[in-house]
Order: C-alpha cells, then sequence, then structure tokens
C-alpha cells in the first residue's frame, strides 16, 4: 500500500489532537453544570437573610407589603438521613436533599379591625388653650382638668348602629322589677333581646327633669329644675339633640304632659328640638291628667316615621304617682293585675306601667309594618324609682329586702334594636353612660372626657356616683355610713376611698364649671368637624 504524504499526516494528526481537546472541554463543561446545579440546590434549602431590602416586599413580620398576605415559610435546614422526614417533607433519593411541600394556598392574613388603636376624642391642644386663657384662672383649671384625662378607646361595639335611626324614652318611674315575661311581654324581650344591663343605677337628685336631661345629655345634673333649665341654655356638642342636628337631622321631643311643666317648652327647643306636648301640637285626651302612653305614640309617629332617618325623645307620663285606684290610669288597667298577690298600692303602680307596655307594643308594630324596625335602635330607662312606693312597698315588689340607698336606684336601662345580638352588661353603669355608649354604638363623634360617664364597652374604669354614694367594679361605697364594701375576692389598695372619692368630685365640679362657663363654647374650635353646621341658639322666656 501506498504511504501518505507527509502533508497530509500533519492534518491528520492535527484533527486527532483537537478531537481529543474538544472532547476533554465538554467533559470539563459538563461537570462543571452539575456542580453549579447542585450548589444551587443547597442554596434553596439554607436560611433567608435576616433582613430585607427596602424593595422586597416581605417585611419582618412575615406580611407582604404589596398583598398583605403572609410570606412563604423558609424552608427547613437540610437534616441527618437518619431522621424519617415529616409528613410534609420529601427526602430526594438520588442528592439526599430534604425538601419542604408548600400548601397550593396560603391563608390571608386576619384584617385589623378599623377601631384598633383609636379613641373617642378630639384632638385638642390644652397647651394652647392654658396660654391664651392665661387670666381666666377658673377657665384654666378645666382645661388642666381635662388635659390629665385620657379619652376611651373604640372597641368592637363601634359603629355597630352607623345610620340607625334613635329613639330616646325617658320612662316615668319605671323600674326593672316591674318588668315580666308574661305581664310585660314586650319590655321583657327589649330588655332581654338587646343588651341588658344587670347592675344599673338611675341618678336621682332632682327629680323626673334631671334624669331626663342626665338621660339625652351625657352629663350628670347637679340640680333639678332651675338648674336644668339653665343647663340647656348652654352649649351641649355631646348630647343626642346636638349630635342629630350636626348631621342634618331634626330631632323631636314629645310628651302627653302639659308642655310647660318643668318649662320644657323652653328647655327642649334651647336643648335642639322640635316640641310637641298636650296644649302644644298635640291633642291628648285620658283619665285625669294621666294621659295614655299609648296615644302618646299613636298621635306622633306618623309626624316622623317616613323620614330618611330621625331621632325622637319621649317623656312618658303614665306611670306618675300617686298609686291607688282613683288615678285614672291605673283604674283602667286594673283587670290587668287584680289577680296579683300584691298590696293595693303595688298592684295600682303595676297597672300604670301596662300603659308603657302597650305603648312599646304599638311603636314595635309600627316599626315592623314600615320595614325599619331592624335599623332603629330604641334606648329607655326611667327618669327615677318609684318615689311614689315606700321603701317596703318597694322591697315588696322586688320580692326581697333592699335598702333606701343603692338598692332603690337598681333600675333598668334597655337598648335594643330588632334581630340584634343579645349581651348582658355586668359592670356596674348609671344613666350618664347612656350616650356615650350609644354614640359609640352610631359611630357618632364624641370626646369621652368631657362626659359624666363612659361607654360601657369600653376600657374605662366602670364608675357609678350618687348622692348616697360610689359604685366601682372593686365593691360601693355608702357615705350615710362611711363603709366600702368590697365585691366577693376584689382586693383595694390603700387611699383607694380617697382615689375614687377625689375622682366623682372632680367630675361633679366639672360639670358645675361646664355650664357655669359655658365651656364647649370655649373650645368649639376644635369640636369641628362635624359640629360647625350647629347652629347654637337660646330660646328666651316670653
Amino acid at each position: 500500500m501506498r504511504k501518505p504524504s507527509l502533508k497530509l499526516s500533519l492534518i491528520i494528526n492535527n484533527l486527532r489532537l483537537h478531537s481529543v481537546k474538544y472532547i476533554m472541554l465538554t467533559v470539563i463543561a459538563l461537570v462543571a453544570v452539575l456542580f453549579i446545579v447542585s450548589d444551587t440546590s443547597v442554596l434553596f434549602h439554607q436560611a433567608a437573610p435576616a433582613s430585607h431590602s427596602s424593595d422586597f416586599p416581605i417585611s419582618d413580620n412575615g406580611i407582604s407589603h404589596e398583598t398583605g398576605k403572609s410570606a412563604p415559610h423558609e424552608n427547613p435546614p437540610a437534616r441527618e438521613n437518619s431522621e424519617p422526614p415529616a409528613d410534609n417533607e420529601q427526602l430526594d433519593e438520588l442528592t439526599g436533599e430534604l425538601s419542604y411541600e408548600q400548601p397550593d394556598e396560603l391563608p390571608d392574613a386576619e384584617p385589623v379591625p378599623d377601631w384598633v388603636g383609636k379613641v373617642n376624642g378630639f384632638n385638642i391642644n390644652f397647651d394652647r388653650l392654658i396660654k391664651r386663657d392665661a387670666g381666666n384662672g377658673r377657665l384654666v383649671a378645666m382645661h388642666e382638668y381635662f388635659a390629665s384625662l385620657e379619652p376611651g378607646g373604640q372597641n368592637e361595639k363601634t359603629g355597630i348602629f352607623e345610620g340607625y335611626n334613635l329613639i330616646t324614652i325617658s320612662a316615668e318611674a319605671l323600674t326593672s322589677y316591674a318588668i315580666d315575661p308574661e305581664l310585660t311581654p314586650t319590655l321583657y324581650k327589649m330588655q332581654h333581646e338587646g343588651f341588658y344591663f344587670e347592675n344599673y343605677y338611675a341618678i336621682y337628685g332632682g327629680g323626673t327633669i334631671s334624669g331626663e336631661l342626665g338621660l339625652i345629655s351625657g352629663l350628670a345634673p347637679q340640680g333639678g329644675h332651675r338648674w336644668c333649665n339653665n343647663a340647656a341654655r348652654k352649649y351641649m356638642p355631646f348630647s343626642f339633640a346636638s349630635q342629630f342636628n350636626a348631621l342634618g337631622i331634626q330631632p323631636y321631643a314629645y310628651h302627653n304632659g302639659t308642655y310647660t311643666f318643668y318649662d320644657r317648652n323652653i328647655m327642649f327647643p334651647n336643648l335642639g328640638y322640635i316640641f310637641r306636648a298636650r296644649r302644644q301640637g298635640m291633642d291628648f285626651r285620658g283619665p285625669g291628667w294621666h294621659m295614655s302612653d299609648k296615644a302618646l305614640i299613636e298621635l306622633s309617629i306618623d309626624q316622623y316615621i317616613d323620614e330618611e332617618r330621625f331621632y325622637v325623645h319621649y317623656m312618658t307620663v303614665s306611670g306618675h304617682s300617686p298609686y291607688g285606684w282613683e288615678n285614672g290610669v291605673a283604674r283602667q288597667n286594673r283587670a290587668a293585675v287584680d289577680h296579683l298577690r300584691y298590696s293595693t298600692s303595688v298592684k295600682a303602680y303595676l297597672a300604670t306601667q301596662m300603659e308603657l307596655e302597650y305603648a312599646m307594643e304599638y311603636l314595635l308594630e309600627r316599626l315592623e309594618e314600615k320595614g325599619i324596625a331592624e335599623r332603629t335602635l330604641i334606648v329607655m330607662t326611667t327618669d327615677h324609682y318609684p318615689y311614689g312606693l315606700t321603701t317596703r312597698e318597694n322591697a315588696e315588689l322586688a320580692g326581697q329586702p333592699f335598702d333606701s340607698d343603692f338598692g332603690m336606684h337598681k333600675n333598668a336601662c334597655i337598648i335594643y334594636v330588632k334581630g340584634m345580638e343579645p349581651e348582658t352588661i355586668s359592670a356596674p353603669s348609671f344613666t350618664p353612660d347612656i350616650v356615650p355608649t350609644v354614640s359609640n354604638l352610631l359611630g357618632l363623634p364624641f370626646d369621652s372626657r368631657f362626659l359624666s360617664g363612659r361607654d360601657v364597652f369600653s376600657d374605662e374604669m366602670p364608675l357609678v356616683f350618687l348622692a348616697c354614694g360610689f359604685i366601682t367594679d372593686a365593691g360601693y361605697y355608702e357615705r350615710r355610713r362611711g363603709k366600702f364594701t368590697p365585691f366577693d375576692g376584689a382586693e383595694v389598695p390603700e387611699g383607694y376611698i380617697s382615689e375614687i372619692s377625689d375622682i366623682v368630685n372632680k367630675r361633679k365640679t366639672a360639670v358645675d364649671r361646664i355650664i357655669e362657663l359655658n365651656y364647649f363654647t370655649k373650645i368649639a374650635d376644635y369640636l369641628v368637624p362635624p359640629f360647625e353646621i350647629l347652629k347654637w341658639r337660646e330660646v328666651i322666656p316670653e
């Protein structure tokens, strides 16, 4: 065979060398790729850095800044092969690496309620007010006092009845012991299917008018007829009438008694109501001067029920003393109570309260017919305990002995709307608690520091103060005996009585000064919005 030329041999040898080189390079490249892939898989199992850059959408608490959803959990580090994998882990047979099986969908984070971190109060610069009013010692003292207080926090009940209608009722001489499932089923239903107040006390110091003003103003009146009428001439932005006027809703007030009694014809227009009563816009007829509570509802309800939204106040009178069969209202309802095993006075008292039962039955029927029962909040309490009965007769009605101090004033408060979730409020409460509690339920803006009571659903300390003493969640203090009685299991620190007494005295003084100085007009710039549209005015008697 003929040998190849030298030139051809060189070419063949070069090809062989290049082929070996290419094969070696290819092998090296494949090894490098395998190493990189293996190293990357290990990196995916390592823990994430402790901190994140500002661009990274996951915050330190694991909540996405962009989506608000929880971030995926980090994979656990690789473990020894001797450890069996968990249910949600898989062991790679080739690499020995442990992988973490992610769920298909991650649950959304719980939303934070709107009320968290918020208070029922306004941002008031008291330091500036103190400097402005430096020449008026009593006004400065008021600024300093309110600056020392913390507003109550909003809560899960804030605004749950926002946009609802409101009906307030000051029921003449009502007591919780008159509410019975068989005798007064409507009142019983409203009490037990609404917010049920187990330890509620009615203020009493100035008769009917002070109990009524305490219900609708949020202040604890420090006097009777004269004090209340003077107070009504002053600016009270957190009263129910002012609150609804500020929303552009005209409040109405109705009374089934003579329109001039307690000067209501002056007091209620001053508070911001259109007021109607016997001989003033309404023609009542009834047995004697005790006009029917049911007639009160019948003659008034068509004046407001067609409104898009309304606020109405009622002051009933059928439950007034005297309690005997000479009382026309009692005599009219005698058959309903004659079978009861009570004294004549107690039976006559219950007969007068039957009119309130019939009135509420009719009111609920009309609200239901109109289709607004489920968005009309009804708030009812008494003006005072039935002082037309003796202490012994009140104890007879209650079926238990009680003292003439706190026991006499323990009473009923009803906050009810059809279909609501019933709830029992066990903490001590009293009449001035109603305005802050209901304002919070309706989502109305108010500053709790300026009111005598508290929102019963807030984190503020329960405090009931009456002429006879005070009650907290720790016990009760009887002023007449100078004795504090703790509730079971309660322990109070040294100086507790003095501390609470000081709080009570300051609250009473504050109410007096609010009225005397017309205090809210001095800080009105801090109470807007929504109070800028409220035109405060005074009705001067003719």
